[in-house]
């Protein structure tokens, strides 16, 4: 008699790409996409999200999983304008008696405010370049020049490029604007380093640094023409950094006129918790991921409303999400010894506003916590290259040594200084996951079964070294 046994073999990558799937689908439904403040839809992602925790069996840390808070993070325009008063002299009339020809700039294309300006109304205000605004030892652009009521020009950067050890400290906007009103200047135009992003904004973020004098960001075409032809903009500014000294001038024939009134506007956010409670309630383990929107542009959301696919940046951080989500199902199927803590991140874009809340709201957790995974857009965009930075060289060694780890395209390495998410200063075992190449507006191309199956590697590795955290 023979005895036939048969084998049902089960894709697990298939179902984790229904689970991962289901994510993705519903952070791409209209009604959810949109993630900024302000919108529905940072509402509905909020929403979703809560149940989410809840039928993963999350218990709340705070009223209704939630943690709400305002935050000024925008300004609001009234009737400001920015112009120019340009004297072309004519033969046989003196300087004095030609009437300027005005030229009236345009908002968000020739200037946008800084997010520490003050409001200011200047007219008829000499120009002055002071190159890099920096006054340093054996180095000063405002050595021999009287700025006093003036408007002064300021390049971003230093003489010795962006990334200068011996020009740090005075390469920020903040040291640049107060430097600028120390001298007695009553506005400041900053416009970027020659190079490909010369005429690209900052965003505009409120500080709570207060300039005490106007402060623009110009575009760099807008007000090159204001130049002499002798003296161009270009021109000074290699010069500086071919001789490393200062070529400050006052701007012939020019005065500038700024009339500046701001108001803050508060935005409302709420920070999601949620913990799988470990027989050890002593220790806790934070999974934080921000689930705002970074894409707000009109163009980029009307263009993915058209397609019917889902692409990898459809939506800001919809696999950071997916990757938390599915964390936490694996924890309550297989719970670890110590609190698994799920925070879920709002206004985070674009100051981390959300990490900063979570740091007083979960003081003591954040302080102790064996480790932090911040989880920020492990999208994997035109290459797949996923990078795991720490604060704790151990950490990194961890993460070296995982086999799985090893057959990825992914690198380790300890954090880069520039990463100024407050969560570091609070606990250091801060661990950040992210894909290392962003693209707006989106890659077009779908998820694969096969991008699912690389995501799902992500989310063993990340997984197992969270279970060696927690078993120390």
């Amino acid at each position: 008699m023979k005895t036939f046994i048969f084998c049902l073999l089960i894709s697990t990558t298939s179902m984790f790409s229904q689970e991962i799937n289901s994510v993705v689908e519903s952070l791409n439904k209209d009604e959810i996409y949109n993630r900024v403040s302000g919108e529905p839809a940072l509402t509905n992602a909020k929403n979703y999200i809560i149940n989410q925790f809840k039928t993963l069996g999350l218990e709340e840390l705070t009223d209704g999983y939630t943690d709400d808070f305002e935050v000024k993070s925008g300004l609001s325009l009234g009737d400001n304008s920015v112009s120019f008063g340009l004297i072309v002299p004519r033969m046989g009339i003196p300087m004095d008696r030609i009437k300027p020809s005005i030229q009236n700039w345009e908002f968000q294309k020739d200037w946008l405010p800084l997010g520490f300006t003050s409001d200011g109304n200047i007219s008829e205000a000499e120009i002055a370049f002071v190159g890099y605004g920096i006054t340093a030892p054996g180095y000063d652009d405002y050595s021999g020049m009287d700025v006093k009521d003036k408007v002064v020009i300021i390049l971003t950067d230093s003489p010795e490029g962006e990334k200068s050890e011996k020009y740090n400290i005075f390469s920020s906007y903040e040291y640049k604007v107060k430097n600028a009103q120390k001298n007695g200047a009553v506005g400041a135009l900053f416009i970027k380093a020659m190079g490909d992003s010369a005429n690209v904004f900052e965003p505009v973020i409120v500080d709570k640094f207060n300039s005490g004098i106007v402060a623009l960001q110009a575009n760099r075409a807008s007000l090159e023409r204001y130049f002499p032809k002798k003296q161009a903009l270009i021109d000074q500014e290699k010069a500086i950094r071919e001789t490393k000294s200062p070529k400050s001038f006052i701007l012939p024939n020019v005065k500038g006129n700024i009339n500046l009134q701001l108001e803050t506007k508060a935005f409302k956010y709420s920070n999601v918790y949620g913990m799988h409670e470990g027989e050890d309630n002593n220790r806790n383990l934070i999974i934080a991921f921000p689930y705002d929107e970074a894409l707000s542009d009109k163009k980029i959301e009307d263009y993915l409303k058209k397609q019917n696919k889902f692409y990898y940046e459809s939506g800001n951080n919809i696999s950071g999400i997916a990757t938390a989500l599915e964390l936490a199902r694996r924890f309550k199927v297989n719970p670890a010894p110590v609190n698994i803590v799920f925070a879920a991140l709002s206004g985070d874009e674009p100051n981390l506003e959300g990490a900063r809340k979570m740091v007083a709201e979960l003081d003591e957790r954040v302080a102790n916590s064996s480790a932090i995974f911040y989880l920020d857009n492990t999208e994997k965009i035109h290459k797949k290259h996923l990078i795991i930075n720490s604060n704790d060289p151990l950490i990194v060694e961890k993460f070296r040594g995982v086999e799985a780890f090893k057959t990825l395209n992914a690198e380790a390495k300890e954090l880069d200084a520039r990463d100024t998410n407050p969560i570091i200063s609070k606990n250091k075992k801060y661990v950040r996951v992210w894909n290392k190449l962003r693209s707006y507006p989106p890659a077009k191309r779908e998820w694969t079964e096969s991008d699912f199956a690389e995501l799902n590697e992500y989310i063993n590795l990340l997984e197992q070294t969270i279970r060696n955290l927690t078993q120390e």
